[in-house]
């Protein structure tokens, strides 16, 4: 009988175990199919087909890296001349004015014939409001164009085909090409944070809160009449700090004061130290006196 019983709950452990395995295999398959499907969404990926004209410029526009505390964005281009542009050695056969002007960025380049690629790089200056991270929304135009002279000598507009890629970890790049038609094309690039940091952020404010109703209830129940006990202090004071690294943590780190810090983090800090100052009044008032001193000495 004995046996039998142990021989079941062995069994009951092994199908325990066994589903426990299953459910974290996965959990983990889950999200790697979640990371791989963010990860390929959040990849900015444009490219045009070629004008119908006999000769124009590719423009390849790359996203190097993106600052959202500072609202700029580091950005590199190509000019590769295409078609009747270059002779049969495939350089240029006359040159070509590249001009680039963003906000905080413009630029004149000539392409000197005998040359078939050109390149240029900058900053960009982007308008958005990082205090409303993880939600935060950052957008910068770009606007390219390419002259060269015709047969007569007079400037007249190149076409151009773009390229634009744009992959950042954390962020989520969208691109939307201006008219092909107009002279100057544009390039509208907006940056928000990934839904992976988004989800992480989110998680991060529902885990202080947890901390807070913890704190909460520590110092509802001493309140009651409980015991102080002498950890709490400790426990209170390790988790100001611990907070503050943990606030730091967060993907992109941005600066003190943005949404999430009054959605949760200000709170608390504020909930522990204020717990700290409750907890220790307590103490100071269930300290015995100087009487009840003496007459424990005295007994």
């Amino acid at each position: 009988m004995a046996g039998s019983k142990r021989l079941n709950r062995n069994v009951r452990i092994a199908i325990i175990c066994s589903l426990t395995v299953a459910a974290l295999a996965l959990l983990f398959v889950t999200v790697i199919y979640i990371h791989e499907k963010e990860a390929s969404s959040d990849v900015a990926s444009y490219l045009e087909e070629p004008p119908d004209e006999a000769g124009y410029v590719d423009v390849a526009v790359k996203v190097i890296s993106a600052d959202l505390s500072r609202e700029t964005m580091e950005v590199e281009m190509e000019f590769l001349a295409m078609g009747d542009l270059v002779g049969e050695d495939n350089q240029l056969k006359q040159d070509t004015t590249v001009s680039v002007l963003a906000p905080g960025l413009r630029e004149d380049q000539v392409l000197p014939a005998g040359e078939f690629v050109g390149y240029m790089g900058g900053t960009v200056v982007l308008s958005g409001n990082v205090s409303d991270y993880p939600w935060d929304r950052h957008e910068g135009q770009i606007f390219i164009e390419v002259n060269a002279p015709d047969a007569s000598g007079a400037e007249q507009v190149v076409p151009t085909r773009l390229k634009f890629y744009g992959a950042l970890p954390g962020l989520d790049i969208n691109f939307t090409p201006g008219p092909v038609e107009d002279e100057a094309r544009e390039l509208q690039v907006a940056i928000i944070r990934s839904t992976v940091t988004t989800a992480a952020v989110c998680f991060s404010i529902l885990l202080i809160w947890i901390l807070i109703a913890t704190v909460v209830s520590m110092v509802v129940m001493v309140l009651l009449g409980h015991d102080l006990q002498l950890m709490m202090f400790a426990f209170f004071g390790t988790l100001l700090f611990a907070m503050t690294s943990f606030r730091n943590a967060l993907p992109g780190t941005p600066p003190m004061g943005v949404l999430s810090d009054y959605l949760a983090f200000f709170w608390g800090y504020a909930v522990a130290i204020i717990a700290l100052g409750i907890l220790t009044v307590i103490w100071l008032r269930r300290l015995p006196s100087r009487s009840e001193l003496e007459e424990k000495k005295s007994g």
